[in-house]
């Protein structure tokens, strides 16, 4: 049994699983989960989050992986690392 997700961690997984539930085949941009939760620090938000244990899990769970959206050369955005099935819908799982 996983614990559950507290603090940044729990909201930027909540937003994530929202804008994926709208939407499976969007892409989310790190600046937009830092936005969301009022972080302007990139680096703070890297170490808080993004490289948190918990955060990598939920990624998995979700079929998130990071990718390059744009001319940059790093990894600033998430998307799953399938298409949506045609006929299906997504949900959360516990």
């Amino acid at each position: 049994m996983t614990k559950p997700l507290q603090g940044r961690v729990s909201k930027a997984v909540a937003y994530l699983e929202e804008r994926y539930r709208k939407d499976a085949g969007t892409v989310v941009l790190f600046s937009e989960a830092m936005g969301r939760l009022g972080e302007t620090d990139k680096s703070k938000f890297n170490k808080t989050v993004r490289k948190h244990k918990d955060f990598r899990q939920a990624l998995d769970r979700l079929g998130l992986v990071e990718v390059s959206v744009g001319t940059g050369r790093h990894l600033n955005a998430l998307q799953r690392s399938f298409g949506p099935v045609e006929g299906s819908s997504y949900g959360a799982h516990a």
